[in-house]
């Protein structure tokens, strides 16, 4: 019995549909009908753009300070690794404001140590002069116990006096014993008077001892002033000289990427360097590669992050780079109401180059 005209048919084998290709006869022909087991899979939708690769980071290297090109070690296409000199300048007035602010530092060092000195002078005067107050001052206890004694003196003998003053009016004393008397009290009250103006003196003395020391004091604390002032002019100078030494540095040129391309060289050497305005050199990070998209608005709902991305190149025909999108703009070019999005494509072995298309 032959099959109904419009029949396929199927062979199962273990129980699994498999796809069969079968005669159908009709009333005047015969034809070929291709069966295939139905599946379930999902819609892909492609989009054809067109980008280049970009640097992942790229920097050109300009002057911070004027000055002329000395060296330039490293031409395009050259690979330099993290921290390596690209180029030095010679900025001529450098040498000399270094000079001036060592001499500013030496004059203060030196104003220092003199200073310290005249403090450590100042310090043994004081010293010495309280030495020298302090034995005024003993003197002048001295002195006043001196007079104290002296004092006593007089009154013992005043005393002794009047009696025979009293005796020799009743005739009771003689003319020798008074006049002894009187004698003895004019020798005590002399050596009283004697002695007050000793204490005096002592006194004066040791006011002045005082002074002295006062004034000594006032030296040390001068000294101690210029000290300080020495020192601030040091660190003054000293951070003159540290701010030197940055702007120094601003003649020598590093690798700002642990490992990066040469892509532009600008200058030679014995070329003029203007501050801000002249290029030296321009150098990338190729570890990796941007590909940047420009996607239009109306195929936005089929690009997400991370959606897979064939990458094709003209310098690499026939061969297609597997990638994702890394990267979302954030908003959509007004003009050509597009998304910028970003495709990242490592580059550990440097056949992708900036600007393949």
């Amino acid at each position: 019995m032959l099959p109904h005209p419009m029949q396929a048919a199927l062979i199962f084998v273990a129980g699994l549909a498999l796809p069969v290709t079968v005669a159908v006869q009709g009333a005047q022909t015969s034809r070929l009908v291709s069966v295939a087991v139905a599946e379930v899979s999902t819609l892909t939708r492609d989009i054809e753009l067109v980008g280049s690769l970009e640097p992942l980071r790229q920097a050109t290297i300009r002057s911070r300070v004027d000055g002329y090109v000395t060296e330039v070690a490293y031409d395009i296409g050259d690979v330099v690794e993290a921290g390596a000199v690209l180029a030095r300048i010679d900025v001529p007035e450098f040498a000399t404001q270094a000079a001036v602010l060592q001499a500013l530092e030496q004059e203060s060092s030196a104003a220092i140590v003199q200073a310290q000195a005249m403090v450590k002078n100042a310090r043994a005067m004081v010293a010495e002069r309280e030495a020298q107050a302090g034995a005024m001052a003993a003197a002048t206890d001295l002195a006043a116990a001196e007079a104290a004694s002296q004092a006593t003196s007089v009154r013992v003998v005043g005393k002794a006096l009047e009696r025979v003053r009293v005796l020799h009016a009743k005739g009771a004393a003689t003319d020798e014993a008074l006049d002894e008397l009187e004698g003895r009290f004019m020798l005590a009250d002399a050596a009283r008077a004697a002695a007050q103006v000793a204490v005096k003196l002592a006194r004066a003395n040791a006011n002045a001892a005082v002074s002295r020391v006062d004034s000594a004091k006032a030296t040390v604390e001068s000294a101690q002033a210029d000290v300080l002032g020495a020192e601030a002019h040091l660190a003054i100078s000293q951070k003159k000289s540290a701010a030197h030494a940055v702007r120094e540095a601003f003649a020598t040129f590093e690798s700002p990427f642990e490992r990066s391309v040469v892509t532009a060289r600008y200058l030679d050497p014995g070329a003029l360097v203007e501050a801000a305005e002249t290029m030296l050199l321009t150098v990338a990070d190729v570890s990796a590669l941007r590909l940047m998209l420009a996607v239009p608005e109306n195929e936005l709902p089929h690009v997400r992050m991370g959606s897979a991305v064939e990458v094709r190149l003209d310098a690499l025909p026939g061969s297609a780079l597997e990638a994702r999108v890394t990267r979302l703009g954030g908003a959509l070019d007004a003009r050509s109401r597009t998304l910028p999005v970003e495709v990242r494509l490592e580059n550990s072995d440097g056949r992708l180059l900036p600007g393949m298309y």
